[in-house]
């Protein structure tokens, strides 16, 4: 489930597929596929994803050590309100030189989370999208209905009787209509 949840955009299934990968000490661990998964999490600005993938930086695990990557997550993961992150960016600040300093912060600055969707991520959202394409479907299947029963309907004819007595010097004339019942 948490894998076509991920795949479909879910953000909290992306971060929940890192971590049953990373393993947190049961079973085999795969970092890589962890950081993938935490990645696609964080870039759309999931705090403990972010968090997670500034610790796979930090130690190299299923990444390259990168302490720059790991000072940019950790850094936005504070942002959200994490403690431990803010505490981690600022040890691997500490240990930076005056220039790596400042490119880490420019790389925080310019960052931007990628939008997610919606209806994949809010219940709410997925039901009312679901509704509206629900009553969309219907009004379709209705017109087309209609359009089959008109065209299957034959013409039908009716004499134009005239309102007063007329002598006609004419046949009458007819008119042809069409026999279709309003809903």
């Amino acid at each position: 489930w948490y894998k076509r949840a991920a795949d479909q955009g879910n953000v909290k299934a992306m971060h929940n597929l890192a971590v049953l990968a990373a393993g947190n000490g049961q079973g085999q661990a795969d970092y890589q596929t962890a950081s993938r998964w935490f990645a696609e999490a964080a870039e759309r600005g999931l705090a403990d994803s972010q968090y997670n993938l500034g610790v796979l930086h930090e130690s190299g695990l299923g990444v390259a050590k990168d302490p720059l990557q790991a000072y940019k997550w950790f850094a936005l993961a504070a942002r959200s309100g994490d403690k431990e992150a803010g505490r981690r960016r600022d040890q691997l600040m500490a240990s930076f030189t005056p220039q790596a300093a400042q490119a880490a912060e420019k790389i925080v600055q310019s960052w931007r989370a990628r939008p997610t969707d919606l209806k994949a991520n809010d219940a709410r959202a997925a039901a009312q999208s679901w509704q509206v394409q629900q009553a969309r479907l219907i009004q379709q299947a209705q017109a087309q209905m209609q359009a089959q029963q008109t065209a299957q309907q034959p013409a039908t004819t009716v004499e134009a009787k005239p309102e007063a007595p007329v002598t006609p010097t004419k046949a009458p004339a007819k008119a042809t209509i069409r026999a279709t019942p309003q809903r």
